[in-house]
């Protein structure tokens, strides 16, 4: 049991999975959260609500928590809101019930809904719910819980106008994952700074650069990090005037986003060629994308339709 946690908190999700494999371990509890965590972390979400459905009656309560929790995420990153919102009520509930209080299942609540939150565009209330959920972190000690929670508020502080405190955040979630040597959420972390970085204008030049070799470096099966990556470095360059280069960037990272139906990644990806159209002088392409994007915003963050209109 002790080297299957090892690789989970390590961020070997495959490798978790693949040790597994097994009629025997598959069926251990033990096991449970790590690979229910595992198939919601690499997307496979369907395959972990079977595999819950499956051992619901014999879970204990902390199981169910994180049950509730990585499903909750893995609906959310999928845009599935009402199926995400349905397991972050179940958590709620479950917590409300506790005769005594636990800081580990507090964490769960809190970090999902700050979470869900983020996603669907209150990032006041996300940074309120993530809040909490540091200090929940912070009672248990628990440094994948901190690096979860301090890269959440981090990214909620940002989207709130709070760039430097965030960036801040982002390398106390950066010096968590090194601490676990899990080298995923450690990439996944530092990814998502150095976009903001880009984004903001923070040492431009030196993170121009950073941004165009992480992007060349990441892994295809990083698909999620790798997308986010192409958005950012498409607008860089489309701002550079380097526009075909900027179209070859989008076409290269246009199937795993709508593999993945992130509407999020949906949005902005139309809001990409959008702009680059409207600056190659091709109006009603650029008009085609707008309408396109504006499509994916029903419950995704509204920013997105301030920057359509």
């Amino acid at each position: 049991m002790r080297t299957i946690k090892a690789l989970f908190y390590k961020g070997e999700y495959a490798e978790v999975l693949k040790a597994t494999s097994s009629s025997t371990a598959s069926n251990d509890l033990d096991y449970f959260s790590y690979v229910i965590g595992s198939l919601s972390f690499l997307g496979r979400v369907q395959e972990a609500e079977s595999y819950y459905i499956i051992q619901e009656k014999n879970l204990s309560a902390v199981q169910k928590a994180y049950s509730y929790f990585f499903l909750a995420l893995g609906h959310t990153r999928r845009s599935q809101y009402g199926q995400a919102k349905k397991y972050l009520k179940q958590n709620q509930q479950l917590n409300a019930n506790l005769n005594s209080p636990s800081f580990e299942i507090q964490f769960l609540v809190q970090q999902g809904i700050a979470f869900f939150l983020f996603f669907i565009g209150k990032f006041e209330k996300s940074a309120l719910w993530g809040q909490q959920s540091m200090a929940s972190a912070f009672v248990e000690k628990d440094r994948w819980m901190m690096a979860l929670s301090y890269d959440l508020f981090a990214n909620s502080l940002i989207q709130t106008g709070r760039i430097y405190e965030g960036l801040k955040y982002f390398d106390e979630a950066l010096s968590c994952a090194l601490e676990l040597e899990n080298m995923s959420l450690y990439q996944a972390i530092e990814t998502s700074q150095l976009i903001f970085k880009n984004e903001y204008g923070v040492k431009i030049k030196e993170s121009f650069k950073d941004l165009e070799k992480r992007y060349v470096a990441i892994k295809e099966f990083d698909s999620f990090s790798r997308a986010n990556l192409g958005l950012e470095y498409a607008r860089q360059l489309t701002l550079r005037g380097r526009w075909d280069q900027a179209a070859l960037v989008l076409e290269s990272i246009s199937a795993p986003i709508f593999q993945s139906k992130n509407r999020r990644q949906e949005a902005r990806y139309n809001l990409r060629w959008a702009e680059l159209s409207f600056l190659k002088n091709q109006a009603a392409l650029g008009l085609h994308y707008i309408r396109s994007g504006k499509r994916c915003l029903e419950f995704v963050d509204q920013t997105y339709e301030i920057q359509f209109l």
